[in-house]
């Protein structure tokens, strides 16, 4: 269960409240009023999109992975009717407006399509249904039913079905999503029928190292569960930057989805191997480069601001000398906030830009994670794409200069404009408690915001007796 995109409406202004919201309603089967009982949400965490919604005690969370394994093996869909799993290892019926779909059902009750082929293809039948339907009756082995709602599903729900570890068969495929070649069909003979990198034209080459941008970009957007992007919203240029004979790549995707206030999703792609491969992703609207070399790869400049330079396999924003040091980062302390006498707690500071906000909070019925959200952030080094995924690093400095680095994921929710956090380590507060200083950085090493530590201690503290971690 992604809590964050459950509590939609109010995670970002009271985290620890809505945690409870939510877990109340879990545990009594409440919906938040008659109008909403038929509400699908969607929400992303840990490799998986989840789409759900419930009716009273009973839920259905179709969870579809996208990365949490290789194979996509983890799609499926977990049930529960009048607070109660379906019989395991049984079978459970589907009933979208009179067409039946019957489904074998696995250990927890639910639908796994793990190593059940049959499951999967009946995953895929069930699929536009779901998206076209009005009424979903579900319907265990032991008799028990319950009907959902599915208004918004043809919104909410893409049009491909989630991929499982098995293929769909042409009868349940809506499209053909074939992979796009990587070189020119045209032109893929060379009188013995094979057509070699030395043997091929400049243009060859170009259309290779496009169409290998371009799988790069259908790749990215099938992981997020987007709509696919029109080649007219894929910007791509080519380049050698490190002047091995080898073109790299430039990509910005410019499709209404994947842009926001500080840019679109944009990525420098290492073209030398069989698949693009990302050495650099950033919120961008341009890159240019210059001459000067980092490490033997040019410079690049992005947005007509900031430079990026190569370092450790990747290129990140150039760290400039002035750059602040953390623990001088800002004199706001940080305000307890919840009710700790229920086991929830959370804690709130402003960064040094004045602007930007961070909330860290523990639930005890949670177990010993930290969860929390990061709001009025104006930078372009985290993404504003709703639901979308990507690292963000807690980097703690003590008065002595030792840093500890902590590293996860973080969703942006583009309704608040802010990016929930969750699932960060308890034993991450043992170097918030001691430190003096405290800087967010994005998977590239830019930073996203610098913070102090004043009443980091007291926080603490307090966490730990709340939450007992």
């Amino acid at each position: 269960m992604f809590l964050p995109m459950l509590c939609r409406q109010t995670l970002f202004q009271t985290l620890l409240f809505c945690l409870a919201v939510c877990l109340a309603q879990s545990a009594a089967g409440q919906t938040g009023g008659p109008g909403r009982a038929g509400d699908w949400t969607r929400g992303s965490g840990q490799g998986y999109t989840e789409y759900q919604t419930k009716n009273g005690r009973s839920y259905i969370s179709i969870g579809c992975d996208i990365g949490a394994t290789l194979d996509n093996s983890g799609t499926g869909i977990s049930l529960e009717i009048d607070g109660k799993l379906l019989p395991p290892n049984s079978t459970v019926t589907f009933d979208v407006d009179g067409q039946r779909i019957t489904v074998p059902s696995g250990p927890s009750g639910g639908v796994r399509t793990r190593e059940c082929e049959e499951c999967a293809h009946k995953f895929y039948e069930l699929w536009p249904l779901l998206r076209q339907g009005r009424r979903l009756q579900v319907t265990s082995s032991d008799g028990r039913q319950v009907d959902f709602s599915l208004r918004g599903t043809s919104q909410l729900l893409p049009e491909p079905p989630c991929k499982t570890s098995f293929q769909m068969s042409k009868t349940n495929s809506s499209s053909d999503q074939s992979e796009l070649p990587l070189t020119n069909p045209q032109n893929a003979n060379d009188g013995d029928g094979t057509k070699t990198a030395e043997n091929a034209s400049p243009a060859d080459n170009a259309v290779s190292a496009s169409a290998k941008a371009r799988g790069f970009v259908d790749q990215f957007v099938a992981q997020a569960n987007m709509p696919p992007v029109a080649p007219t919203d894929v910007e791509v240029e080519l380049i050698d930057l490190n002047d091995d004979g080898s073109e790299e790549a430039f990509v910005i995707i410019t499709s209404l989805y994947f842009c926001g206030s500080g840019g679109c999703s944009a990525f420098i792609l290492d073209l030398s191997k069989p698949e693009a491969r990302s050495i650099g992703e950033f919120l961008a609207v341009g890159f240019s480069a210059l001459p000067e070399t980092t490490g033997g790869w040019r410079d690049v400049q992005m947005n007509n601001q900031a430079r990026l330079v190569y370092e450790g396999g990747k290129y990140m924003v150039a760290r400039s000398k002035a750059e602040p040091r953390p623990d001088n980062a800002s004199n706001n302390s940080w305000k307890v906030y919840g009710q700790a006498s229920e086991g929830m707690l959370g804690a709130r500071a402003t960064a040094s830009d004045g602007a930007t906000t961070l909330d860290i909070g523990c639930n005890r019925q949670l177990g010993p994670t930290l969860a929390g959200s990061i709001h009025g952030y104006s930078g372009n080094g985290l993404t504003r794409v709703d639901d979308a995924a990507e690292t963000l690093v807690f980097e703690f400095v003590n008065s002595k200069g030792k840093h500890d680095r902590f590293e996860g994921r973080v969703n942006y929710f583009a309704p608040d404009e802010a990016w929930a956090i969750r699932d960060y380590p308890a034993r991450m507060l043992e170097p918030f408690a001691r430190g003096t200083g405290l800087t967010l950085r994005n998977g590239s090493g830019l930073v996203i915001a610098e913070f102090g530590l004043k009443g980091s201690a007291r926080v603490t503290s307090a966490m730990r007796k709340a939450c007992g971690i």
